[in-house]
């Protein structure tokens, strides 16, 4: 049974990137104009992302707990969101803290709580994985968006300016400079000494 739902997703996901980009690459080499530029980069795939199932964790280079919890409470504030920052989960390990949302948290919240606490000049990385991906996300320096690499060393961005309720994605651009210190092993061979 898992088998055919892996498929089902891997054709579904071939079937929904073909369909969004393929009118997108005809437009451009017909006009020779460039589209979905969001804050100055590309979408040249989008990635989805099966977030509800996923593991995640952020990553602060924060040892005060306290602190933190005030500034995780500021940002759902900020949002609206309904979870508490009791529904997380706080580890200080090596001068860094381990921070566990609530498997329920969306996507475009969890995403949020990485921008803010850089915002609020907190070290911040975001940890995620699923089944069959799993990537780092942080600030990105010269744009609004948040950026990172898969496991696979696939580069892409998120802007938090799009409606993630009903499907979840990475956009896809092999153009975006990274910083390798938060590479998805590295950052989870500092997770697993944690534990």
């Amino acid at each position: 049974m898992a088998i055919f739902e892996f498929l089902a997703e891997v054709v579904g996901q071939i079937v929904v990137e073909a369909v969004f980009n393929i009118p997108v690459m005809i437009y451009e080499w017909l006009t020779g104009k460039r589209t979905n530029l969001i804050n100055g980069y590309r979408t040249e795939q989008k990635k989805f992302i099966k977030f509800s199932a996923a593991k995640k964790f952020l990553m602060t280079w924060e040892t005060d707990i306290e602190h933190l919890k005030y500034k995780v409470t500021d940002g759902l504030e900020t949002m609206n969101e309904k979870l508490d920052v009791t529904d997380f989960q706080f580890k200080t390990i090596d001068q860094k803290t381990i921070i566990q949302p609530p498997t329920s948290i969306s996507f475009y919240s969890f995403h949020f709580l990485v921008q803010c606490l850089t915002e609020d000049k907190i070290k911040t990385v975001g940890i995620v994985e699923t089944a069959r991906t799993a990537y780092t996300t942080y600030n990105d320096p010269d744009s609004e968006n948040l950026i990172g690499q898969t496991d696979r060393g696939k580069r892409f961005f998120i802007s938090l300016m799009e409606d993630y309720s009903k499907t979840q994605f990475l956009r896809m651009n092999k153009d975006i400079k990274t910083n390798d210190d938060y590479d998805v092993l590295t950052i989870k061979s500092e997770l697993a000494h944690s534990r």
